[in-house]
């Protein structure tokens, strides 16, 4: 897959070929229709938070405001399919915690942020936790301009 790769504070983006994404058991890949520009991408890419402990491993693939539709399912993924519209929340939640399991994933402490909407494939974990059904109302650019609230 192709995707815009951050490799650097402050460099410009790269455009990669990247190895296709694979899901784990409770994980989905979500082929990437739209993505947004947030400005926490562009906090991150200039290292605003680091005093805050917020640094990526680089190279990073970011982008966390998107929708699409699943490509592919881990085994024990419930709930949603391949061929589903989908967008996510910002805030990944762990899907094993009593915030996560009481539906308040964006409250998970165990937990972090959905990354990789500016690759064509993204891989989204704990897919029950972090994916969000579209409405057939709703397009994937609409997805992207939701700002990954959750």
């Amino acid at each position: 897959m192709k995707a815009a790769v951050m490799t650097g504070l402050r460099a410009p983006l790269e455009i990669q070929q990247l190895p296709d994404p694979a899901p784990g058991p409770s994980d989905a890949v979500v082929r990437v229709e739209a993505c947004g520009i947030c400005r926490s991408d562009w906090h991150i890419w200039q290292g605003d938070w680091s005093w805050a402990g917020v640094e990526l491993p680089l190279p990073f693939v970011l982008g966390h405001e998107f929708g699409g539709t699943i490509e592919a399912v881990g085994p024990s993924v419930q709930g949603f399919r391949v061929g589903d519209r989908v967008t996510i929340p910002f805030h990944r939640g762990c899907g094993r915690c009593a915030n996560c399991f009481s539906g308040r994933s964006n409250i998970c402490l165990g937990g972090g942020a959905n990354f990789g909407g500016f690759g064509q494939l993204a891989l989204v974990q704990a897919a029950e936790a972090n994916l969000v059904h579209l409405p057939d109302s709703a397009t994937a650019l609409d997805a992207s301009a939701l700002g990954g609230g959750s």
